[in-house]
């Protein structure tokens, strides 16, 4: 028993990874996306910790890396960066339809030039209202660029007829704190 246990000890150990070797998600053009990490010997939620990529080749890229518990916003933040802020009201029994159509139409706002990221979350309290988050580089890039886009025609089909009443979009400026 003594004897085997100790073989095992001497065995030959994989090399240890090189301080200048970069992680297999963070190679050319990869994201780390769906990639889960080990503590406390449980493999936990996806993270987002991850690289950042705009989707948008008009856009910069974006990479940072996170720690599991700081939000992802800081890193995103630029002195010139806006904030759109949309209340969504949706038809009741709609919600599900909703959801489905949204996640259709988000490659549509990720591809448009100025775009940095978005957000949609439901609301606790009421079930048929979301907010959707989205940053900008620029407030023209969403006024004008998104607005006035042909890209924004399919938007407006996938999902205007769900809103009941039309919702206020406002913009926000960078954060003074």
């Amino acid at each position: 028993m003594e004897i085997s246990r100790l073989a095992r000890l001497h065995q030959p150990q994989p090399p240890e990874p090189s301080l200048n070797e970069t992680p297999p998600w963070q190679g050319r053009g990869k994201t780390r996306k769906n990639f889960h990490c080990k503590r406390n010997n449980l493999f936990s939620k996806t993270i987002p910790s991850f690289r950042i990529v705009s989707a948008n080749p008009a856009s910069p890229a974006i990479r940072t890396n996170h720690s599991p518990r700081q939000s992802i916003y800081p890193a995103l933040a630029s002195p010139l960066m806006i904030l759109e802020v949309a209340i969504l009201n949706i038809r009741p029994g709609m919600r599900a339809d909703f959801e489905f159509a949204f996640r259709e139409a988000s490659p549509i706002l990720a591809s448009m030039r100025g775009y940095v990221s978005h957000e949609l979350r439901p609301c606790l309290e009421n079930q048929q209202r979301y907010v959707l988050l989205v940053h900008w580089q620029k407030l023209e890039d969403h006024t004008v660029g998104f607005r006035q886009s042909s890209e924004y025609q399919r938007w407006r089909e996938l999902l205007h007829h769900f809103y009941d009443p039309f919702p206020v979009v406002e913009h926000y400026g960078p954060s003074l704190i």
